[in-house]
């Protein structure tokens, strides 16, 4: 799972340690954490999951 986000303060070891103190399993949290300029949406402002999807792999 990877986490796009347009926050710049987010990282992994944050998200893992919330997680845990929560009692949530660490599958639940995203492996890799992507900083993004901007959310990619469609023009009907739902999110472009094919292009988000191209950009995580890339």
């Amino acid at each position: 799972m990877i986490l796009l986000t347009t926050i710049d303060s987010a990282d992994r070891a944050a998200l893992l340690a919330q997680a845990k103190n929560e009692g949530y399993a660490e599958i639940g949290v995203p492996r890799k954490v992507m900083h993004i300029d901007k959310m990619l949406v469609l023009g009907t402002g739902k999110i472009d999951c094919v292009s988000a999807n191209k950009l995580a792999v890339a």
